[in-house]
């Protein structure tokens, strides 16, 4: 019992911190916009929120070996947020550790692999085998239902928890959606668990208090 209540104490401070960052960063900042001009959330309180929520991802944490991979997927029409991820990271987060490993970015051009290329005319595209080792995905561009299947899948088959700031990605079935709400202009985190189950993160419960969780 002693344990249960215990337990419960640390999950909810959990979540207070959790909550308490996300208002603090998000008070002090504004929104942004992609490149087909929907507004997200500025590129710092997405970093922010992803390295905040990573932690409690169990399963994921639990497979990182020396460097914590975090891959960016994108394409042409995302390069100018692919470089804004790319500044904002080393401007503000270079030194962050996860379960005291350090951070490690990697920038993949979905344009360079078979299951998710749309352009036909490319003489070489790398496979699925192909596809850098990471931890976390993060989608930055916004993709067709057969390219999230796609990734999805693959994901499953390499238990890598896949994140994305784009709202018809997190619709479509992305494990962790950092969003923007549009009506209240606040963040807004969704999770779909069942991907999140294939993909093996084990999120803390306590992660669910301040997200939206589609089961």
């Amino acid at each position: 019992m002693f344990k249960d209540r215990k337990r419960m104490v640390v999950d909810g401070l959990v979540g207070m911190v959790v909550s308490l960052l996300i208002l603090v960063l998000f008070a002090a900042s504004a929104g942004a916009e992609d490149g087909a001009g929907s507004v997200q959330l500025p590129m710092k309180l997405q970093q922010a929120i992803l390295f905040k929520c990573t932690p409690y991802a169990a399963g994921i944490i639990s497979r990182a070996k020396e460097e914590f991979k975090v891959g960016i997927l994108y394409n042409e029409e995302t390069l100018v947020i692919k470089n804004e991820f790319e500044e904002t990271f080393s401007e503000n987060f270079q030194k962050k550790n996860i379960n005291k490993l350090p951070v490690k970015l990697i920038f993949i051009d979905e344009t360079n692999f078979d299951f998710l290329s749309l352009d036909s005319s490319k003489d070489y595209l790398q496979t699925k085998d192909d596809f850098p080792a990471v931890n976390v995905l993060y989608i930055i561009s916004t993709l067709r239902e057969e390219q999230i299947k796609a990734i999805l899948e693959m994901t499953a088959e390499k238990k890598c928890m896949t994140v994305t700031s784009v709202q018809s990605n997190a619709d479509a079935g992305i494990s962790l959606g950092i969003l923007l709400n549009q009506k209240t202009q606040k963040p807004r985190i969704l999770i779909h668990l069942k991907t999140a189950q294939a993909e093996d993160c084990q999120f803390n419960p306590a992660l669910f208090r301040l997200a939206e969780v589609i089961k």
